[in-house]
């Protein structure tokens, strides 16, 4: 009963707050504006990405006949599919690029990422709905919760309640509780908002998406719960209002803009990465000591010699197979398994280095709100992955494919003379690139969330010794 009192009063004070109103006000502006920018930027990638998509499947299987290996080498672009999710972030998409083209032999990396066509201020963040989220709203926070003990105190009014047997933590509680919902509404107003105006503007949202808009909206409850509670902690334990608000604003900041990098920084010591360069040249260097399958070796030789056995015949001209398309086939599947090796120790590295960002998250609930929101979005480093390693098992279905077709139906002799069309070029697959779904998605980030939760509980366990 005297909770529910509490949490009335705490209402109708900070409904009348001037301050609440010219916050609010700013930021569903600013929200206005960026949701105008993101969703602007979506609608141009996603015809961009179709109609390339589109033309350059026409452009391979109407290419002129070849040898099935020289349309290998030829090659193919593959590109990744329009997230709406990016909407509310954008993650790292705007450095991992839009598209990777495909060839026999040789594993590319990502091209025409945003932030090559944009200035070096982009590395400072973008202007969109994921910063109003993780630093706007909380500044709003930090300025309606830094005022919120200091006038009672002041004017005595929170020493008198405590001494009529009221205690501290149920003011604590009414106070944190309205908080918190005001910030839940105008959350939800702004998610809700993002979704009603994209779809009024032709945007196609899936259950799966819905679905990771409510995960990703309770996630941010739980970032703003842990920021309430840190705010108001800061606000009981000083005197006044500019004190708290300048602890809080500037540790905001810190953990906001600083924290991150020193602890990327740290991370890379601790788990330091190949340069693209070292990483390509260790590849190469275990290739070379392996089957090319376009020069004449120790092992290819080795090869030859047990299509010999098994057919039971004396000269590569009598197989019933071509025996460079077998050299071919192995070359491609030997290259690949040395640079799957090499790939997967560079994701062993990055998870290390992911993992222990999430563990020093608890000191900084930021940290941990940036990686649940890139993995709830899709737009992770997990989901490079998985869209690179989908294109690398394309690449090699279709290289192996027309090897396979060079194999059975050509002659040794016939490298310059064989050749196949549309028919055969047709036949191979499409690229279809399935992103995660959600329970996936939230696998990603378990250990962020489950830091998030022991640090609330932290701040929770705090705030019942301080307020007692």
């Amino acid at each position: 009963m005297v909770l529910r009192l509490l949490i009335k009063n705490e209402w109708k004070m900070l409904a009348g707050s001037a301050v609440l109103k010219w916050l609010t006000g700013s930021v569903l502006i600013f929200w206005l504006v960026a949701l105008g920018i993101s969703l602007n930027e979506y609608q141009y990638e996603s015809q961009m990405r179709a109609f390339y998509k589109k033309q350059q499947r026409q452009t391979w299987v109407e290419q002129t006949p070849k040898n099935p290996h020289m349309a290998a080498h030829y090659g193919t672009f593959v590109f990744k599919p329009a997230n709406p999710l990016s909407l509310l972030d954008k993650g790292i998409s705007n450095f991992s690029g839009t598209f990777i083209y495909l060839e026999a032999h040789r594993q590319n990396d990502f091209v025409c990422s945003p932030a090559q066509n944009s200035s070096s201020f982009i590395r400072m963040g973008e202007f969109n709905i994921s910063f109003l989220l993780q630093f706007a709203i909380p500044l709003l926070i930090i300025s309606l919760a830094a005022g919120m003990f200091s006038k009672e105190k002041q004017d005595g009014t929170l020493g008198f309640m405590t001494a009529n047997s009221i205690g501290a933590r149920p003011i604590f509680y009414a106070k944190s509780a309205v908080l918190l919902g005001f910030t839940a509404a105008l959350t939800l107003a702004i998610f809700a908002g993002t979704l009603l105006v994209s779809a009024i503007f032709g945007v196609q949202w899936s259950v799966g998406h819905i679905m990771a808009i409510i995960a990703l909206f309770l996630s941010y409850l739980l970032f703003y719960w842990c920021l309430t509670s840190l705010s108001l902690l800061v606000s009981f334990a000083v005197e006044s209002f500019k004190s708290a608000f300048l602890i809080s604003c500037f540790t905001c900041i810190f953990l906001f803009f600083w924290f991150p990098k020193l602890t990327a920084n740290f991370a890379d010591r601790l788990f330091p990465l190949p340069t693209s360069l070292v990483f390509r040249e260790a590849v190469r260097k275990e290739i070379v000591n392996g089957i090319d399958g376009h020069s004449m070796g120790k092992r290819e030789e080795a090869v030859i010699d047990s299509m010999l056995k098994k057919y039971n015949v004396d000269s590569t001209s009598k197989l019933p197979v071509n025996i460079d398309g077998i050299l071919l086939t192995k070359s491609e599947a030997y290259s690949s398994s040395v640079y799957d090796n090499h790939f997967k120790d560079l994701q062993e590295r990055i998870a290390r280095q992911q993992k222990l960002s999430s563990l020093l998250g608890i000191f900084d609930p930021f940290l941990l709100i940036r990686n649940i929101s890139f993995a709830i979005s899709r737009n992770s480093i997990y989901d490079e992955f998985a869209f690179r390693n989908e294109a690398e098992i394309y690449r090699n279905y279709y290289v192996q494919e027309l090897n396979k077709n060079m194999t059975l139906h050509s002659k040794e002799s016939e490298f310059q003379t064989y050749k196949v069309g549309s028919a055969v070029f047709g036949s191979i697959k499409d690229f279809d690139f399935s992103q995660a779904g959600i329970p996936e998605s939230i696998f990603r980030c378990l250990t962020d969330i489950l830091v998030l939760l022991s640090l609330l509980l932290f701040i929770h366990v705090l705030i019942f010794r301080t307020a007692s």
